[in-house]
């Protein structure tokens, strides 16, 4: 279950080697790709929390999964899509549907 433990700490090397100067991203944002991404090779859910409900029940169902990228826009996204978690066996595999994004760098 998570967050049963207590958080690990970086390792100090691991942090002194990757480290980023505050000044380096002042003025870093996360940026939803969905936003950026065609309109036209957007799939057409945008819901990604369904529960466990019938498909007529939709009073619930939210967009809380996201994909981000950096505002450096050093990234392009051609694609987005929102699938079904339904199987062919017509058992939802998550309460969650996956999402995909096609980004090339």
């Amino acid at each position: 279950m998570a967050g049963t433990e207590k958080p690990l700490a970086v390792n100090a090397t691991f942090a002194q080697k990757f480290a980023v100067p505050d000044e380096q991203l002042k003025d870093f944002k996360m940026i939803d790709v969905l936003e950026k991404t065609p309109r036209q090779r957007v799939s057409s859910n945008f819901v990604t929390y369904t529960g466990f409900t019938a498909p007529t029940e939709t009073s619930e169902w939210m967009r809380i999964d996201f994909v981000f990228g950096s505002s450096n826009m050093g990234w392009t996204s051609t694609a987005y899509k929102v699938p079904s978690s339904l199987g062919d066996d017509g058992i939802l595999a998550s309460d969650h549907r996956p999402v995909f994004a096609d980004i090339t760098l």
